[in-house]
């Protein structure tokens, strides 16, 4: 299983974003937050189920989950085979146990893609990893409005197009198996 490296930030860091985000957003919409690896802390789940946002976290290989007193895995442990994806309702994670998650683990078919770890506020159908794949295209849409260094009078186009797809996991095919690992 390849890993790559990835950042950590610590919720007290971020913390003073979401709460003016909660000034800004308009009241009464469907708020789900999709986090990358180094987002899952137990303070971010509290936040959000403050107030009422799901939420969709890419959790580390690492991460603790609990199914019951007696029953603790870590992620990498519970990860399905290749090209299968598994589903587990109402867990808890963490060290200080989070409860009442919902969990997606899905091991895509290609061998130098990673496993897919979702932490979720809402039951975990297969379209969790369709909807926790979008914040790619969020992530694309931001670097392509961001500035791309060029020589003067040349166009940034092919910078942007170099980009678009470098890094970016290409659309994920897996079996299924609807169950617990």
């Amino acid at each position: 299983m390849r890993r790559r490296k990835s950042v950590e930030v610590g919720y007290r860091d971020y913390k003073g974003l979401l709460q003016l985000a909660v000034v800004i957003l308009p009241p009464g919409q469907r708020i789900v937050l999709l986090a990358d690896r180094g987002f899952g802390h137990a303070g971010l789940v509290r936040f959000a189920r403050a107030h009422q946002w799901g939420f969709r976290l890419w959790a580390r290989f690492n991460t603790v989950v609990h199914f019951n007193r007696h029953q603790i895995a870590t992620m990498a442990r519970l990860c399905p085979p290749r090209e299968h994806a598994h589903f587990s309702h109402n867990v808890a994670i963490l060290g200080e146990p989070i409860n009442g998650v919902h969990l997606t683990l899905a091991n895509p078919e290609a061998p130098d893609e990673e496993p897919w770890f979702i932490i979720s506020s809402d039951p975990t159908p297969v379209d969790t990893l369709d909807e926790y794949a979008l914040r790619f295209d969020i992530e694309e849409n931001f670097l392509d409005t961001t500035t791309v260094p060029t020589e003067p009078g040349s166009d940034p186009e092919p910078a942007i197009a170099s980009r678009k797809h470098a890094g970016r996991p290409q659309r994920r095919r897996i079996v299924t198996y609807a169950g617990s690992p």
